[in-house]
């Protein structure tokens, strides 16, 4: 019976080992522009990628996977795991968006494919994104902020959501600490409340110019 990945060190050796495998077996070539969902790892040499189908089953094998490739119920387990150690995927207009898609397009080129058009991709990491992290990280929290001019009067926002940056900057300054924040809103994720201090911290360090 298959069993979905439990943390994000499962997810890491799939993708590595997909990546191998990828190499040798002409089915799995097959069907790379079949996936609508891609995981990317950052690697020595640029960014590698599995599908969720693949990486989100434990210490996957080529074998499984092409057993039980068109089984839709394998497939919302393994995006149910996958999701719940890394809720969201890139915005594909951000900058990092930008760079991840490339990547993936030139990969699959390797093999004369493309990526689905309904491709979304979702980065992996070992540790939890911080605000003082890489500008990698940077770039994957500034995407969960949006401004939509039908949303809250276009003002920033987090992503999929009408809870607005200052609306959590205030309940920070007022005294809420990050779990009671979550607590009181079940939409957010803390990445979200992390991103909403950058996203503060990079408008206040905005420069002023005033005119003589």
């Amino acid at each position: 019976m298959l069993q979905p990945v439990s943390t994000p060190a499962d997810v890491i050796a799939n993708i590595h080992r997909y990546v191998s495998e990828l190499e040798k077996s002409e089915p799995m070539q097959r069907r790379l522009s079949h996936h609508p969902a891609w995981y990317a790892l950052r690697h020595e040499d640029g960014w590698i990628f599995g599908p969720s189908k693949f990486v989100g089953c434990r210490q996957n094998s080529v074998e499984q996977y092409l057993r039980f490739y068109r089984n839709p119920n394998d497939g919302r387990m393994t995006e149910h795991a996958l999701r719940s150690l890394f809720p969201r995927a890139v915005d594909p207009d951000s900058r990092l968006g930008r760079e991840l898609f490339e990547a993936l397009r030139t990969y699959l080129a390797r093999w004369g494919r493309s990526p689905n058009r309904r491709a979304r991709i979702t980065v992996v990491s070992e540790t939890p994104v911080a605000v003082s992290a890489s500008s990698l990280d940077r770039e994957a929290l500034f995407s969960r902020v949006v401004s939509n001019p039908a949303v809250c009067g276009g003002r920033p926002c987090i992503r999929g959501t009408r809870i607005r940056v200052t609306d959590i900057i205030e309940m920070l300054a007022s005294g809420a600490n990050t779990q009671e924040i979550l607590d009181d809103y079940p939409d957010l994720a803390r990445e979200d409340i992390q991103a909403a201090l950058a996203y503060a911290a990079r408008i206040a360090d905005h420069r002023v110019i005033r005119a003589a």
